[in-house]
């Protein structure tokens, strides 16, 4: 499975971006350029999928699907082969990738997971009668939200305990059962420990990356389904309550979009934060990915939104030095950008060499 989805990245970024700029997109690195590029080149399902991804890790393993003929270029860019194309898209793990959601639950799925898994140890060990245990996870906020469900529920932990096992049964029902057993023996219990990756990846023989990965997924499906069926699961419901309302763009981009929110324009936004003019539009650009509603009206005219968009599906190409000479530079680079994060290009791309 980490093979089809480093296959696909380089694939979506057709030579455009560098090889960093994959290891920068699953690693989930909160800069401008990252989060640009997730979403122009539509791959802000993978944003942070696999943050613990190792550098030299990561190389090693471009330098393998090198070797096996599946990818060509350098250490900079690179493109799928034709064997790469033909791998891709005979295997069946590629409908379960579009199953990620990484921008929308990049922050949710961890915060989530490592509540549900303490609520469990605690309420299974306290319902057991064993009440000096080693809490599996020493985050004090994630102890303190754990230890307030737990007193919600303090009165009767045995019902607490069955629909929470109702529920749960309910999700894993709609798993491959590999999936299923993987999530249920991460979880550590009152009479049993929890399997590490590594123990997991020795007892079904899959990779080190593809656990990771299939990890991830699993838990991105656990968000999607509490999303789709909050009514029905309650209790689930209640362990991303809180998680739901969130933006995901970088610090910086946040404190301009508020003070953009108040009325201030770009020019009063560079000077309240001591920052260029230029630094305030990578920041609307960021912000135009995540508002779909954002007015680009005191940017650009609609005429002018036309013909960028017509040249971008004529040019075949998201390279803004390319799309601005054709434009004989009569739009700027920051309005060029604001029409590719408003009105994503849905073109095939031709291949072509070079940034």
């Amino acid at each position: 499975m980490f093979t089809l989805l480093l296959l696909d990245c380089v694939d979506r970024f057709k030579g455009e971006r560098s090889i960093s700029a994959v290891y920068h997109l699953l690693t989930g690195k909160r800069s401008a350029q990252t989060l640009q590029d997730a979403h122009m080149y539509k791959l802000s399902h993978y944003f942070g999928v696999y943050k613990s991804l190792d550098r030299n890790d990561f190389r090693n393993f471009i330098i393998q699907l090198r070797d096996q003929g599946y990818i060509a270029g350098n250490d900079e860019v690179a493109s799928l082969t034709r064997n790469g194309k033909e791998l891709f898209h005979k295997e069946n793990s590629v409908e379960r990738l579009k199953e990620f959601n990484g921008i929308n639950y990049n922050r949710m799925t961890h915060l989530c997971i490592q509540r549900l898994k303490l609520f469990v140890q605690t309420v299974t060990n306290i319902e057991a009668g064993n009440h000096t245990f080693i809490a599996i996870n020493d985050n004090k906020e994630i102890q303190g939200w754990v230890r307030k469900l737990y007193y919600k529920n303090k009165s009767d932990l045995k019902l607490c305990l069955n629909r929470l096992y109702q529920e749960l049964y309910t999700f894993l029902k709609g798993l491959e059962e590999l999936e299923a057993t993987i999530f249920v023996e991460r979880f550590t219990g009152s009479s049993s420990v929890g399997l590490s990756k590594e123990q997991i990846s020795r007892r079904y023989n899959l990779t080190f990356h593809d656990v990771e990965i299939k990890t991830e997924l699993i838990n991105h499906k656990l968000i999607s389904f509490i999303i789709k069926n909050k009514q029905h699961v309650p209790l689930l419901a209640e362990f991303i309550e809180d998680l739901t309302n969130y933006l995901f763009m970088t610090e910086s981009a946040e404190k301009s979009y508020q003070l953009l929110s108040q009325g201030h324009s770009v020019e009063e936004i560079a000077k309240i934060r001591h920052l260029k003019v230029n630094t305030i539009h990578d920041h609307l650009v960021e912000i135009a990915y995540i508002d779909n509603e954002y007015d680009l009206s005191k940017f650009i005219s609609n005429e002018g939104v036309e013909q960028i968009k017509t040249c971008i599906t004529n040019l075949k190409t998201r390279k803004l030095k390319v799309i601005k000479e054709d434009l004989q530079n009569r739009y700027s680079f920051f309005q060029i950008r604001l029409v590719l994060a408003i009105h994503p290009p849905d073109v095939k791309e031709k291949q072509e060499n070079g940034q």
